[in-house]
């Protein structure tokens, strides 16, 4: 994409309609977040900084900048507050034509004068992103924004928002699937290694990772690398009494064989 400075309202939708389309192809939330402050720059000429702050369990964090001096304008906000913080708080869109004569945040607009020249900001909600967040420019001595810039701004950030929610979504369902084989896996090693039903492979994955305190998926993670059950040692082989219900398959190991012993998780004993 060139230069979109003076574009018609006919222009813009075009531009705006392959933005979407490149932010679509991008198969992961960071690669997302990447592509739109690389794209957030091209749509507001005047910008020479550009980042993205999202909240993450409840705390602000830079989850993109264009550069390092981005990524330090951002960081500032988080303490001292700044367009990027304050339209996730308060008004959905917030913009500073000369921070030398605003007085909404002292503390930062001091500091960003200072060290990284920045003379004005643009700041836009991320609408539909949940977590909260939020889409800002800033341009650099003597750069100063136009309303036209602001319109711009406004209408990117909405598609940003669309793509940034598409791609935490897709992002969750990946890791949901992954986790789901994972501990799909650890279960069919558990039911072969000890001769135990599905239902009680479970039970077990359930009990060490709460007695472990490591999430599930992970102690599922490390069954399926090391082959071995974190806080686990197998016993060594000898006969076990194994009862079955009539017309069924499910073999169940007698209670000692998962007795604990003196490590946290159950102490399990290998199939003959």
């Amino acid at each position: 994409m060139g230069d979109l400075d003076g574009l018609s309202r006919g222009d813009l939708g075009s531009e705006l309609a392959r933005a979407a389309a490149v932010l679509a192809d991008e198969p992961t939330l960071p690669l997302t977040l990447a592509r739109v402050v690389g794209l957030a720059l091209t749509f507001i000429p005047r910008a020479q900084l550009t980042g993205v702050l999202m909240e993450h369990h409840g705390r602000l964090r830079v989850a993109a900048a264009s550069d390092s001096r981005a990524e330090a304008v951002l960081e500032a906000q988080i303490q001292g507050g700044g367009p990027g913080v304050e339209v996730i708080r308060q008004p959905p869109v917030v913009v500073a034509g000369r921070l030398a004569t605003d007085a909404r945040w002292p503390q930062w607009s001091a500091v960003a004068q200072e060290n990284w020249a920045v003379s004005g900001a643009i700041g836009v909600r991320l609408h539909g992103d949940r977590p909260s967040g939020s889409l800002s420019w800033y341009g650099v001595e003597p750069a100063t924004f136009e309303p036209a810039d602001v319109d711009v701004a406004t209408s990117f950030a909405a598609v940003a928002a669309a793509a940034i929610v598409a791609a935490r979504t897709a992002d969750q369902l990946r890791t949901a699937v992954e986790s789901r084989t994972l501990i799909g896996q650890a279960q069919g090693i558990l039911m072969e290694r000890y001769s135990l039903s599905v239902s009680r492979a479970f039970t077990v994955l359930s009990r060490v990772s709460q007695q472990t305190n490591i999430r599930l998926v992970e102690i599922a993670r490390d069954i399926v690398e090391t082959r071995r059950v974190p806080g686990v040692e197998a016993l060594p082989s000898a006969p076990r009494t194994e009862s079955r219900q009539a017309g069924s398959n499910d073999v169940r190991p007698s209670p000692k064989k998962l007795a604990p012993r003196k490590l946290p998780g159950p102490r399990l004993r290998s199939a003959d």
